[in-house]
């Protein structure tokens, strides 16, 4: 079976095994963090945070084994979702990351990329799961 879910403080050492093998060292806790769990363990890592009055993704993460299913779009929808549901219209990160343009993130003016979650949340999910968040 296969969960996501808000993070836990058992998951702990989980996720930072998970980062560290993605040589993600300097993880903290605070924000918005989401897991995809699968019958044998943790399997990924989602976190969003708001910096200076804006929401950013900070990690995403799914285990090298277990992409191309769908969970990183899940994953992702489940962080987007409860920041939305926070009040934030706009997220954005500062990584140029591809995964992420194909998403639907846009470059801005900053450098920075954006995403309007409306427009985002209009879009059907990706993958073999059946999320609706």
């Amino acid at each position: 079976m296969l969960i996501f879910r808000k993070y836990q403080n058992k998951d702990k050492d989980d996720i930072v095994k998970l980062l560290g093998q993605e040589g993600i060292l300097d993880f903290n806790f605070g924000g918005t963090i989401y897991v995809a769990v699968e019958d044998e363990g943790l399997v990924g890592v989602g976190k969003g945070e708001k910096i200076k009055g804006k929401w950013y993704i900070s990690n995403l993460v799914i285990l090298k084994e277990k992409r191309g299913r769908g969970l990183g779009d899940a994953l992702l929808r489940s962080v987007l979702n409860r920041i939305n549901n926070q009040g934030a219209k706009w997220i954005y990160s500062k990584v140029n990351e591809k995964y992420l343009i194909n998403k639907g993130f846009e470059l801005n003016e900053i450098g920075e990329l954006q995403l309007d979650m409306d427009e985002f949340f209009d879009q059907p999910c990706v993958g073999s799961c059946s999320c609706h968040v």
